[in-house]
């Protein structure tokens, strides 16, 4: 009798860990899905912040960085990063780069982690670009503005915004058309 209540005891602990180790996987994959990278061979991707103190956070591809500079807490207002702004202009703070130790040695990543604090009235589109390779840029002395025929990816970022995007006056309007 004594044997099977060891049993039981090891089968109950082992269950226990499988869902603690279940419940600690699905948290991390969720801490994952808001992490949006440009891939290798992906030139483009868009992603949302819909709802206040939602969180994500862009990265680029190994080698690349975020533009516009990640300590300047600026977006891009079009995708050719002609003209920026202040992130705070529409709702949404920047928090730093965040630091990962190599072999004993602590490096910066360039990943920079948004949150909407609070929705604009209305809707806005955020850009930021990744700039490849770092190394080679730095090497060749070129600055921000100059490093636009080096963009590997650019991520557009909508912002919802409080306000709907029409009134109900506004589709209650008949179409024109002309023939």
């Amino acid at each position: 009798m004594g044997g099977f209540q060891v049993f039981k005891f090891f089968r109950n602990a082992v269950s226990a860990t499988i869902l603690i180790g279940l419940a600690c996987w699905s948290a991390s994959a969720a801490e994952l899905a808001n992490v949006i990278s440009c891939k290798n061979g992906t030139d483009f991707v868009a992603t949302s912040l819909k709802q206040a103190n939602s969180k994500i956070v862009l990265k680029c591809s190994e080698g690349a960085t975020i533009l516009p500079a990640i300590d300047s807490k600026k977006f891009c207002k079009d995708a050719g990063c002609t003209q920026q702004d202040q992130l705070t202009q529409v709702g949404v703070s920047a928090g730093a780069a965040s630091e990962v130790e190599v072999a004993g040695v602590s490096q910066k990543t360039d990943e920079l982690t948004l949150t909407l604090t609070k929705n604009p009235t209305n809707s806005q589109t955020a850009y930021f670009q990744c700039i490849e390779p770092k190394k080679l840029r730095e090497e060749s002395g070129l600055t921000e503005q100059d490093s636009a025929t080096q963009v590997a990816c650019t991520i557009q970022l909508a912002i919802h915004g409080s306000a709907p995007a029409s009134t109900p006056t506004e589709e209650s309007k008949p179409c024109i058309t002309v023939q």
